[in-house]
């Protein structure tokens, strides 16, 4: 019974080694690595080396600080004998293993470590970094031109490293240039970037890097900037801006704290505009985009917000006869006095009372409006003088002048009598002085 006992044991002991499989070191079947070395160590870089005389395979490097436990370093694999750290600490002692990948089930022994040191500040002080003084950035939509002055005679290579703002050296993308300008292409447009530069005087003399320096790439359609305010008058505005190299433009302009896309817009070509018909002390906002054709608008500039001039022609006017014309002589009397009123200060229309000379008992209302065009017109006569029939004042044919800057005088000039009523049409022409 007991041998039979022994027997089953054995049988079950096989089974089991004959069923396990794991991917545990098979020194037997995969050598270790060994000859560890380094070389080209910078401030924050170092190339591993080893050697291996096993072929098609690839290579598990594990690193730290010095002291370090293996399976708490970092991880990194090669597909050879070489690797390249980067972003390491300056001054800082490091060790480092590395095993052989045979198959994926099949792995040597770690080999033993091997340390090395970074180096403190630049890795050679006789290889000076570019300018400044004078580095150079030239922008478009898609691209960058970098430039950089040198600083040291015999220097003909240098590296730039670029990405995206607030990117990590070694983490960005990298190039190499035998002249001291490199153009980068392939951006993203309305986008900030950052770049560094370094000189490479040998493969084992280099300075450190000059940056960050940033640029930002052009927008696909450039947005309008610097709207700045020329003239402003009771009724208009003359700005202009920084076209930024568009060529068609799209105004929009509206009473202030109105909504993009609800406002007055204009089509312009030119970056020197006017808008007028505005009304009086009111504040308006006033937005530019880029028309691009194709390529759509841009985004609205910043607002340019403006509060048209206040126009003063309430009060008591004293009328000064200029040139009456007919044979019925003054319409109104000539150093009378009569009051104007407006609805409020920030409208053209104004309101007053007079008595026609013809009609001295008929208290006559005439309501004229200021245009922004410098001239004025009757909008409207209310006459109770009578002659047969209505002695009125034709609407629309009546203007005169007055200047936007001096509220205290203007003129105006109608044609009475439109109805032949009394006789045939006449016109006159007064001054209206403010007292």
């Amino acid at each position: 019974m007991r041998k039979i006992f022994t027997l089953l044991f054995s049988v079950l002991l096989l089974t089991c080694s004959s069923d396990s499989s794991d991917n545990s070191p098979d020194p037997e079947n995969c050598n270790i690595a060994t000859a560890l070395s380094t070389s080209n160590i910078g401030n924050t870089s170092a190339e591993l080396n080893w050697t291996s005389n096993e072929s098609n395979a690839s290579f598990e490097i594990q690193y730290g600080i010095s002291g370090f436990n293996l399976g708490n370093g970092q991880i990194a694999t090669s597909n050879t004998t070489s690797l390249t750290l980067s972003n390491l600490t300056e001054a800082t002692n490091y060790q480092f293993y590395v095993r052989v990948i045979c198959s994926s089930n099949n792995l040597s022994n770690w080999s033993n470590a091997a340390n090395f040191s970074t180096t403190e500040g630049v890795v050679v002080t006789d290889c000076q970094m570019p300018g400044p003084p004078i580095i150079e950035i030239q922008v478009t939509e898609a691209s960058a031109e970098l430039s950089w002055s040198i600083i040291g005679n015999d220097i003909n290579l240098w590296e730039v490293e670029y990405g995206l703002a607030g990117f990590s050296l070694g983490t960005g993308t990298t190039i190499t240039s035998t002249i001291p300008f490199y153009t980068l292409n392939s951006l993203t447009p309305q986008t900030q970037y950052e770049f560094y530069v370094k000189s490479i005087c040998s493969s084992t003399n280099e300075s450190q890097y000059l940056g960050p320096i940033p640029f930002t790439t052009l927008a696909n359609c450039a947005i309008p900037t610097n709207l700045f305010l020329n003239q402003v008058t009771h009724c208009s505005v003359a700005f202009d801006f920084n076209p930024n190299g568009e060529t068609a433009y799209e105004i929009e302009y509206g009473e202030s704290g109105f909504a993009l896309g609800t406002g007055m817009t204009m089509g312009t070509s030119s970056n020197i505009n006017t808008i007028t018909d505005l009304n009086p002390a009111t504040t308006y906002e006033f937005y530019v985009r880029a028309n691009c054709g194709s390529e759509g608008f841009s985004d609205y500039s910043d607002a340019l917000v403006i509060t048209t001039n206040t126009l003063g022609f309430t009060g008591s006017y004293l009328l000064e006869q200029l040139t009456p014309i007919g044979a019925n002589g003054p319409y109104l009397s000539n150093g009378a006095s009569l009051t104007i009123t407006a609805p409020s200060e920030n409208e053209r229309s104004f309101f007053s009372q007079i008595f026609p000379l013809l009609c001295p008992d008929a208290l006559s209302s005439i309501t004229f409006n200021l245009n922004c065009n410098e001239t004025t017109s009757v909008n409207n006569f209310d006459s109770l003088c009578t002659c047969g029939g209505t002695y009125e004042i034709g609407p629309g044919s009546n203007s005169g002048f007055f200047t936007a800057s001096n509220d205290t005088t203007f003129e105006l000039t109608f044609t009475a009598d439109l109805n032949n009523s009394c006789g045939p049409p006449e016109q006159f022409s007064y001054r209206f002085t403010k007292q």
